[in-house]
């Protein structure tokens, strides 16, 4: 069994490559180097600025270390100046 972290947000649709970049380029190299990091997707609609991010942990413990280690903060200070609300953050059970 995984677990997921899911964050939900909304970018500046004319940001929408500047974001995508920057999660490319910058998140997914960061999220690699954490521990119990197995996976992440990137879901998101040109058009409104939506977005879903999924990131895959070994186990529970690993998202919640992300979190209060600050990496998570760190990575979304890296696109907050591109978000036009804060963003939903939300921990799931990965069944498949």
């Amino acid at each position: 069994m995984y677990y997921s972290r899911v964050v939900m947000g909304k970018i500046e649709p004319e940001k929408h490559e500047e974001a995508f970049a920057i999660f490319t380029d910058n998140i997914i190299p960061a999220a690699r180097e954490q521990e119990g990091f197995r996976g992440a997707n990137l879901f998101s609609n040109p058009q409104n600025g939506k977005f879903i991010s999924t990131t895959i942990w070994k186990t529970e413990e690993d998202i919640i270390a992300s979190d209060k280690s600050g990496y998570l903060k760190g990575q979304l200070d890296k696109v907050a100046k591109l978000m036009t609300e804060p963003p939903v953050i939300e921990h799931y059970i990965v069944h498949y």
